[in-house]
């Protein structure tokens, strides 16, 4: 049978998830769940990594868009200053930390990032950056440099920009770094995407106080970790802390229209700014129309459905059942993360991990989850508490089965 993304795609991917009987003949997507096109329905508790905040194919945010496109708007007419960004740069000013001021709109979260390095640079004038191990900020030329634990990813791209990682919590690590007095930025996510490690309230305190006193901009990448997903509006609301810069995307797109935003300060702001150019960063469709309806449904829809108290509900739940497994199951190591953004390790090896968890609970258990060595959940905040206890049922019942 044809098969174009075979074709004219990716080759390897459509062999290598057949090969692991992981479904991927998606047909419809609903809320929490997923429909194959066997018209098996799905849990999803992966939410194409933490971007179905609201569940696939939320009525409102779709009843925006389709609106928005029969309003026939004045679209990128290049140069212009859309009325609609400004609407959305402000809702998110307005539930960010009281640092961020300003907002500068893009396509992506690594794209965020890539904005962040280039403002960090421009208004330090230093060049050399700072990261946790074990962070993941992106996959583009500049984000690349702040992955240092994923050598495959980096390999064959040749040097990349200036960049050191340090151990997550250790400020001791970060100071020794910041004193030379050439570090533009210090990058941290609140808790990792990859790893699923949590930055401690105390470490983000006194990071965000060494990089004041050194001259050092504070970056918070919250792309994952942002809008409602911790239980808080940003992950980095619950240590109190001031960014100079916090990178959000992911769940402000709704799952329909790519869309990130790189909030910063009036002093970045400022400082960025030059006579001869209004912002010397740009992209084509950086504050296109529907991108930026769909932020603002986003963000209306997250205040009028409570979600922070949906998350905190659901969390507490789910996190209570990953708990009770752990004291049944020897295999479980660990359960770690906060709100929604929640990991499982287990004392197996990271292929063990893959063949006898993750892929019987897709494929018997009708539950999409990555395929990862261990088990991310970043599942919508719309899923039930009968959605949780499905799921718990499900895992407790493959990890019963044994080795």
């Amino acid at each position: 049978m044809n098969d174009p993304f075979s074709e004219f795609v990716n080759a390897q991917l459509p062999a290598l998830l057949a090969e692991l009987g992981f479904p991927h003949n998606w047909v419809r997507g609903e809320g929490a769940y997923l429909f194959d096109d066997q018209g098996q329905r799905y849990l999803d508790m992966c939410a194409g990594f933490a971007v179905h905040g609201l569940g696939r194919n939320h009525p409102a945010i779709k009843a925006a868009l389709v609106e928005a496109i029969g309003a026939d708007l004045p679209n990128l007419v290049q140069p212009d200053c859309p009325a609609l960004a400004g609407r959305l740069a402000e809702q998110l000013v307005r539930r960010s930390p009281p640092s961020i001021r300003r907002a500068y709109f893009c396509n992506s979260g690594t794209e965020t990032i890539e904005a962040a390095i280039k403002l960090a640079r421009r208004v330090t004038g230093r060049e050399r950056m700072v990261h946790c191990e074990g962070a993941f900020h992106g996959l583009t030329t500049g984000s690349l440099a702040l992955n240092a634990d994923l050598p495959a990813l980096r390999a064959g791209f040749g040097t990349l920009l200036p960049s050191t990682a340090i151990p997550l919590n250790d400020l001791a690590a970060l100071r020794a770094q910041l004193e030379p007095g050439d570090v533009a930025a210090f990058f941290i996510e609140p808790i990792q995407g990859k790893a699923m490690r949590e930055a401690d309230d105390e470490f983000l305190r006194g990071a965000a106080e060494l990089c004041r006193s050194h001259g050092t901009l504070f970056v918070a990448d919250e792309v994952q970790t942002g809008l409602c997903r911790t239980g808080d509006m940003f992950a980095c609301d619950r240590a109190g802390v001031a960014p100079d810069i916090l990178t959000v995307s992911k769940c402000l797109s709704g799952g329909f229209i790519p869309v990130g935003a790189c909030l910063h300060s009036q002093d970045v702001h400022d400082r960025m700014l030059s006579p001869d150019i209004g912002f010397p960063h740009s992209s084509t469709f950086k504050e296109n129309s529907l991108a930026m309806v769909a932020g603002l449904a986003v963000l209306e829809e997250l205040e009028r459905g409570g979600h922070l108290q949906v998350v905190r509900a659901r969390s507490r739940s789910l996190r209570a059942g990953l708990e009770r497994l752990r004291s049944k199951h020897d295999v479980v190591a660990d359960v770690r993360g906060r709100g929604l953004m929640l990991a499982v390790e287990f004392r197996t090896d990271p292929g063990t991990v893959v063949r006898k968890i993750v892929l019987p609970l897709v494929t018997e258990g009708r539950v999409v989850v990555p395929p990862a060595p261990l088990l991310k959940l970043t599942p919508p905040f719309v899923l039930s508490e009968n959605d949780i206890a499905g799921f718990i049922d499900a895992l407790d019942g493959i990890l019963t089965r044994g080795w």
